[in-house]
């Protein structure tokens, strides 16, 4: 299934439009530095760039002196373009330097305008006619019938190619960039007028004469045989600065030194530099704009001549790969991608693994470029794989998380809200919870009153609707203060902090204080409306302790509970039910009030002896003001001096926050005036639950 959604991807990657138009256009850039990084042609020694640069142009290096003493320089300080006259002389120094070939990067197809600089430039020529190799150049020469443009090849000058059997030989200097970004990836050395004037380009007619490149006819001289079709050239890209950048690779040396005394002796030996090299001569200044972009860089007219040279003599050429490489590319790192999102499980393990895949291949891509010439699909690869990847993960997070979202409405039916949160967000962390253990937890019971009575006397349906309304009300409470609900017992609930995670003991019991504040809120709205329904209201007690109990998940193998139990269970249980002695709706323990720390909410109401306990319990009010007062009366009896507690507790007994255990205490002293201060423990014991 991860496989077929990858595949669609992919393909749909692949198919509509813009995202194949910019999958071709990033494989292109990827393929352009493949190119640059892998090993590269090595640049000639033999070959010189004699650049038409700005020193050339403005002569500022050079002394008047030496200027004037010169017969060329003095040239060279006209307006462009120069008198042909210095490429006569530049001819002839170079000749007699011994420079293996000549070539004039340069169009010659029309007369300069003075018959004596043309014919110079042509006895030069005539004299080193072996040696020098002109520019020729394929250009616009108007519109034909059908409104196309006819291109020519424009050629040097009768006078400079010489008679038949004695002809100077030329090649053309143009490179067709790509049309979809502008870059030259590719020459040709061989090509026809129709290859040259059709687009698409079509196969040659036999008989039509095919024409050479410059670079292709300096091949020729030494040695190579240039081939038809394109070609993509395989960059030189270490200059002999030491530098990786394209541009340093048969840098311009400046035209002018030749003729200037000074550098043609120092710079170049008195010509001995030239000795048996190939030297072109070509523009090299901005002003002349013959800069061209490739993958490597953007370098001259001149240097992408030398460039194309060096790559026929090495036989150093790129192979793009076919098209249907690029598919089963695609396909096989997408099929890898798919085993691989099957296999491992974990979303970070699949991350790592996809990541060394992706190093993998592109070390794979690089090596099979630099040993076989290919330029191979490393994007389609990429695609192929991260697609998959991608779209398999996010699946299975989709998947998890439907999963999770449905196993967690399911177990919120039976369990608390936070236990099934706890299952789901972490499942290994609720099993370790739920083999039990010793915590330290507070526990709240929460009772309607005299539900028994109104059941017997009330519609049942009713009732329930009525139990079912102010229990949801309550537990939405708990789960706001992040209590779990452990379970209902009929019309009361039990609930704990603290058994799922551990938590500071203060953090617990102020969390506890809040939910019963707001519970006794959320009961008076309730009651409220109840009211104005015309339906009895509903009175609740509440008890709160903190201590250590066993928490885990208890029962038998067909059904369990995560719960709690123990002594602080129980006495919790018991402290709600002294809310009826009492008449408080909240009380805790005395271990519950040092817990949540200094409260002026907590009104300690004496220490009790409850039933199964034969310790005694300091339990509080909570949320009862008079605790002052009430103190009083509590030193009072705690001292056994009766009437005087008995005198503040009827002045208390009517104030209604205390007014429940000040009738308390008063009934009880009924029975302690009979007690001696030698046999009062200041305790008071519980018979019932």
């Amino acid at each position: 299934m991860l496989f077929g959604l990858g595949a669609a991807v992919a393909l749909w990657e692949g198919w509509v439009p813009v995202l194949s138009n910019a999958v071709l256009e990033t494989e292109r850039a990827w393929m352009d530095r493949v190119s640059a990084l892998i090993g590269t042609t090595p640049e000639r020694e033999d070959f010189v760039f004699l650049g038409i640069d700005s020193a050339s142009l403005e002569l500022t290096a050079v002394s008047e002196d030496e200027i004037s003493g010169s017969e060329v320089l003095p040239l060279m300080r006209e307006r462009w373009p120069w008198d042909r006259r210095v490429w006569a002389a530049a001819i002839e120094r170079l000749g007699e330097a011994g420079a293996r070939m000549i070539v004039l990067d340069l169009l010659v197809g029309e007369p300069s305008g003075d018959p004596g600089a043309d014919e110079a430039m042509a006895e030069a020529i005539a004299k080193y006619r072996e040696r020098v190799i002109l520019a020729a150049d394929w250009g616009p020469m108007g519109i034909g019938l059908n409104e196309e443009e006819i291109t020519t090849l424009v050629e040097p000058l009768p006078e400079f190619l010489g008679g038949p059997g004695d002809e100077t030989s030329y090649g053309f200097v143009n490179y067709w960039a790509d049309p979809r970004d502008g870059v030259v990836r590719e020459t040709y050395y061989r090509i026809s007028k129709n290859e040259v004037q059709m687009e698409p380009r079509l196969k040659r007619h036999p008989d039509e004469q095919v024409y050479e490149s410059i670079a292709a006819v300096m091949g020729r001289r030494l040695g190579a045989i240039p081939a038809d079709g394109p070609h993509r050239l395989r960059f030189a890209v270490h200059g002999r600065d030491g530098r990786r950048r394209v541009e340093t690779v048969y840098a311009p040396m400046s035209i002018y030194e030749v003729f200037a005394e000074r550098s043609w002796e120092s710079k170049f030996k008195g010509g001995d530099f030239f000795r048996d090299k190939v030297v072109l001569i070509g523009p090299a200044a901005p002003r002349f704009h013959d800069l061209h972009a490739t993958p490597a860089g953007m370098i001259t007219g001149a240097q992408l001549h030398l460039q194309s040279l060096g790559c026929l003599l090495a036989g150093r050429f790129l192979m793009e790969a076919p098209a249907y490489w690029h598919w089963a590319a695609l396909a096989g790192m997408a099929f890898l991608g798919a085993l691989l999102v099957n296999w491992v499980r974990n979303p970070l393990a699949v991350t790592a693994a996809a990541g060394g895949l992706l190093v993998a291949w592109m070390i794979g891509v690089l090596i099979i470029a630099n040993e076989t010439s290919v330029l191979s699909g490393g994007v389609a690869g990429v695609l192929g794989l991260a697609g998959v990847v991608t779209t398999g993960e996010a699946y299975e997070f989709l998947l998890e998380r439907m999963q999770r979202v449905r196993l967690h409405t399911q177990l919120s039916r039976s369990v608390s809200r936070d236990v099934a949160d706890a299952m789901v967000r972490s499942p290994d962390g609720y099993l370790d919870a739920a083999r039990g253990g010793r915590r330290q937890i507070v526990v709240l019971f929460a009772d309607v009153r005299n539900f028994t009575e109104r059941s017997e006397r009330e519609e049942p349906e009713a009732l329930v609707e009525q139990l079912n309304e102010y229990l949801s009300h309550m537990v939405e409470v708990v789960f706001r203060h992040g209590g779990t609900l452990d379970k209902f017992i009929g019309d009361a609930l039990m609930v704990s902090w603290g058994g799922l995670e551990d938590f500071p003991p203060r953090v617990m019991a102020r969390a506890a204080m809040a939910a019963a504040r707001e519970m006794r809120n959320e009961l008076e709205r309730l009651n409220e409306r109840w009211r104005q329904a015309g339906v009895e209201p509903f009175e609740a007690g509440i008890g709160i302790h903190i201590g250590e109990a066993v928490v885990g998940e208890i029962g038998s193998r067909e059904r369990s509970d995560f719960t709690a139990v123990g002594d602080a269970v129980n006495l919790a249980s018991r402290i709600e039910g002294m809310t009826k002695i009492l008449g408080v709706p909240v009380l805790v323990s005395g271990e519950f009030v040092r817990a949540v720390g200094n409260c002026a909410e907590l009104c300690p109401l004496g220490r009790f002896r409850v039933k199964g306990r034969h310790e005694p319990v300091e339990i509080a009010g909570a949320f009862i003001e008079d605790a002052e007062a009430f103190g009083v009366a509590l030193a009072r009896l705690g001292e056994g001096d009766f009437v005087a507690a008995e005198g503040v507790l009827l002045e208390l007994s009517g104030k209604s926050a205390v007014e429940g255990p000040a009738r308390f205490y008063l009934q009880q002293l009924e029975v302690w005036k009979s007690v001696t201060r030698e046999d009062w423990d200041g305790v008071v014991t519980l018979d019932s639950k």
